[in-house]
């Protein structure tokens, strides 16, 4: 018989981007579900529904690929960019010119802040949101681009003053309009 604690071990285990043949081994060695309870609650997991705004939309097994892939894919490349552009440019143009250290400080704050929206949109959203569809999603994935491109601006030299003009003046509108957002996302989950 499956049961939602079943279920749920399995939605867990598939978040974290376990693979289906180590979760099957799994079940079936450590936690004695037979092969047929296994697959049962697979096929319950790929024919799920979820209800949003009264209609019924249809959940892949795979999930949602805008919190599987796509949000994250941005949040990584521009990761990227940033560290390259942070520790190698602009830390070089730190090392010729120490009197810009009060720049590089301003861009190391850029850097923390966009850790904790990256840590906090791969490692807490993602896998929350994974397994629910939203029209909000791409509204979010949006703000996340955006937001990404904002951040690469602050690691440019010379541009950079634009991107902090952005933060500055679009920081708290952008926030604002982020959190309520994931608010209302948060209720279809």
């Amino acid at each position: 018989m499956v049961t939602n604690e079943l279920i749920n071990y399995i939605k867990d285990q598939l978040a974290l981007g376990v693979p289906k043949e180590k979760i099957v081994s799994d079940l079936s060695t450590q936690g004695g579900w037979s092969p047929e309870n296994i697959q049962e609650a697979f096929s319950s997991l790929e024919s799920t529904t979820s209800t949003l705004s009264g209609i019924a939309t249809e959940q892949p097994l795979l999930g949602n690929k805008i919190w599987s892939k796509r949000i994250p894919g941005s949040n990584k490349i521009a990761m990227v960019v940033s560290l390259i552009l942070f520790l190698v440019v602009d830390l070089y143009i730190l090392i010729t010119l120490p009197e810009l250290l009060v720049f590089w400080l301003a861009m190391l704050a850029v850097m923390v802040i966009f850790c904790a929206f990256y840590y906090y949109e791969n490692n807490k959203l993602a896998p929350k949101f994974l397994y629910s569809q939203s029209k909000l999603d791409y509204w979010i994935l949006t703000l996340a681009g955006l937001r990404n491109l904002v951040f690469i601006l602050n690691f440019i030299p010379f541009i950079q003053l634009l991107g902090g003009a952005a933060l500055i003046f679009g920081g708290i509108p952008y926030l604002i309009v982020y959190f309520i957002l994931i608010h209302l996302r948060s209720k279809v989950v």
